[in-house]
């Protein structure tokens, strides 16, 4: 293998091995085991070369676009993003755009409007492998900057509802979450990973706070939440005998065989009115990505001015609280070299 120029590096970059390409479990632990230990290995063994030795394929920018789920202009983070942006960047045009919806995001970011967004790891997997609904073929030239901390996908349940696994969902009336959104790939993946297509249920595709009431009323006997726990409508609803849904099964795991990035988690006990009981579930990453051909020092930068906000006011924002550096690295989807350059140098100021 040959050396990277100018670098005293005994191995290449972390490499992309894509997990969900192996249906064999035995391929992938193996596989797992070495992306693992060839990530330490870039992480431990590599010193990087000068930020002048940006690849020279990159395209460089004067200015930086990012659409964002971290709140608008007015908030604590958003405006310490802009700050460290401006401190790193010094000189380029900078524009932040407040977008929730992950799959809009990433058609933004295919169609060249933006530079960056945050999205989730289910999304941004789908575009890169042509799977994703309203996107012009495969995305491959999508890269990762970050994992984000996980979004749990809760479902809840109607009053006196008999519906006890997602199993019970076929011929029901399901709020699916707005089109275009996470909540809304991640419930259809959970509902195909039991076999249960959109046409096995009666689709609803309301913002939460609006399905709320109809769920109460029993007009709609479930409907998913996407985000982070406790939720103010959530508790209204358990308050007057809504349920939240025990997401189990070995449909599960053998999802998670295809698409690794459905990640097995809970909701504890008491955490909404009337459930005093862990609830399982699944969550998905949240992610930031750019594209690949964004100039490696201005991608080095926009992390590093990333992971300052999260240091400064990271609090500010529910889905990046708890916020764990140690798994930022490690997304289903190849690292940007300006972001694997930044996290050797963190890793060896250690």
């Amino acid at each position: 293998m040959q050396q990277e120029a100018g670098t005293s590096c005994r191995t290449s970059l972390m490499p992309v091995i894509h997990l969900w390409a192996f249906r064999d479990k035995r391929s992938q632990r193996f596989l797992c085991a070495a992306w693992v230990l060839a990530a330490a290995a870039a992480v431990t063994s590599c010193s990087p070369p000068p930020l002048d030795a940006a690849l020279a394929h990159t395209r460089t920018a004067d200015s930086i676009r990012i659409a964002h789920t971290w709140g608008d202009a007015t908030t604590h983070f958003t405006s310490a993003l802009r700050n460290g942006l401006v401190q790193t960047m010094p000189g380029v045009q900078i524009e932040l755009l407040d977008s929730t919806a992950g799959v809009t995001n990433l058609a933004m970011l295919q169609r060249d409007e933006v530079d960056a967004i945050s999205t989730y790891a289910d999304i941004a997997y789908l575009a890169s492998v042509g799977q994703l609904e309203g996107l012009a073929g495969p995305f491959d030239e999508v890269r990762a900057i970050a994992a984000l901390p996980i979004r749990e996908l809760q479902v809840v349940i109607a009053p006196q509802s008999s519906i006890r696994s997602i199993r019970d969902l076929r011929g029901r009336r399901v709020s699916l979450g707005p089109p275009g959104t996470g909540v809304a790939i991640t419930a259809g993946l959970l509902l195909s990973a039991f076999g249960i297509g959109s046409h096995d249920i009666k689709a609803e595709h309301l913002a939460f706070d609006e399905a709320v009431l109809p769920v109460m009323n029993g007009e709609i006997d479930v409907a998913f939440w996407g985000g982070r726990f406790p939720n103010a409508n959530i508790a209204a609803a358990t308050r007057h005998g809504a349920r939240l849904l025990q997401v189990v099964g070995p449909e599960i795991e053998q999802f998670r065989a295809e698409y690794p990035f459905l990640r097995a988690t809970v909701i504890p006990a008491g955490t909404y009115p009337g459930i005093d009981h862990v609830v399982h579930t699944v969550g998905v990453d949240g992610i930031f990505v750019c594209r690949a051909d964004l100039d490696e020092r201005l991608v080095y930068n926009l992390t590093k001015a990333f992971f300052q906000a999260v240091s400064t006011a990271g609090r500010e924002v529910r889905m990046l609280r708890g916020f764990n550096m140690s798994r930022a690295a490690a997304t289903p989807l190849p690292l940007h070299p300006g972001a694997a350059r930044y996290y050797r140098e963190t890793e060896m100021r250690r």
